[in-house]
């Protein structure tokens, strides 16, 4: 009998489980034949150590290449514009912000190696454009740099000159997205009202000037009453507003007979109320209306002989009521 020859075959070795790497997870698909290659994928927040593989190899001896350290702690990315791009524990980062922002927060910060930064990543805010300047006048704001929402700046005038315009104006939004001034800027000019004259009447500032925003209250002289408004303001356009009163004449006593007791009105085209009689008698009262006797003075219309006329206008800016005794 002769022996029988089977054939036999090889298969190639096999390398136990690749061995776990920190902070890395192997492939999902992968080989554990002779010669095979795994790669490594650094966790979240891990990057790969620069220049050195992520990948092990099953050798003939069934083991596998050495693996060094492969994935290193990372920060989390930025916003903004750093000036430089890497963000692994230890980098230091500098920000700087875009035309028409301003920085909140440090300008530099680093990455640590739990992943965080420090100090905190700062953040940019827009800002308004500077104030506009004025002719003649300035604003608060000259040594400012950047002028974020909120910001107030208030503008003055050189000696001598009016400001016409709000004071203040502050940095705003009209759409919730740019930001813009509240308003436009005011003017310094050269403004001044003429001297307010009210015939019969005075006013209670002694100037010989008026500037812009003056205001200058009014009464009347002795038996005058004042008609229209009691104050008036110098306007931006050279006027008073409201228009000046006038003083217009009142009742007066021209007869030295006659005596006052407080009543009706006095004020021309009112109505005094005379009681007849002679000294020590009264009699029933007549309702008599105030006009202007030939010679200009006011004095009570009466188809009597007598003239009956106003009581003495007190000395004072009201005028007050009064009621008129005939004399037989």
């Amino acid at each position: 009998n002769q022996p029988i020859y089977q054939r036999s075959s090889c298969s190639p070795g096999r390398c136990p489980s690749p061995p776990a790497v920190d902070h890395a997870d192997r492939k999902p698909s992968y080989e554990l034949l002779v010669g095979s290659t795994i790669t490594y994928i650094c966790r979240h927040g891990y990057t790969l150590i620069p220049g050195v593989s992520p990948t092990t190899t099953c050798l003939k001896n069934f083991t596998w290449s050495a693996i060094p350290a492969l994935c290193k702690r990372e920060c989390s990315l930025l916003f903004g514009f750093p000036s430089i791009y890497e963000y692994s524990v230890g980098q230091q980062v500098e920000f700087q912000c875009n035309p028409g922002y301003t920085m909140w927060g440090s300008q530099r910060t680093q990455c640590w190696s739990d992943g965080t930064w420090k100090p905190p990543v700062p953040y940019c805010d827009k800002v308004c454009a500077p104030p506009p300047l004025i002719t003649n006048g300035q604003h608060t704001g000259l040594r400012t740099e950047l002028f974020p929402y909120g910001t107030e700046v208030k503008y003055s005038c050189a000696t001598g000159l009016s400001l016409i315009g709000d004071e203040s104006i502050y940095c705003t939004s009209d759409d919730g997205v740019n930001l813009t001034w509240s308003g436009p800027a005011p003017e310094c000019r050269v403004v001044r009202c003429p001297r307010p004259v009210v015939a019969q009447g005075r006013m209670d500032v002694p100037w010989h000037t008026f500037p812009y925003g003056t205001s200058v209250q009014f009464s009347c002289n002795e038996g005058f009453v004042l008609h229209g408004n009691a104050e008036s303001h110098c306007m931006a356009d050279g006027t008073w507003q409201p228009a000046l009163p006038e003083c217009k004449p009142g009742c007066e006593n021209s007869a030295g007979n006659t005596k006052a007791l407080p009543g009706d009105s006095k004020t021309e085209g009112g109505i005094a109320r005379t009681e007849q009689g002679g000294p020590g008698a009264h009699s029933a009262l007549n309702h008599l209306p105030c006009g202007h006797s030939p010679c200009g003075q006011s004095t009570y219309k009466k188809p009597f002989r007598n003239c009956i006329v106003c009581a003495s206008i007190h000395r004072a800016r009201s005028l007050l009521p009064c009621y008129m005794l005939e004399h037989r």
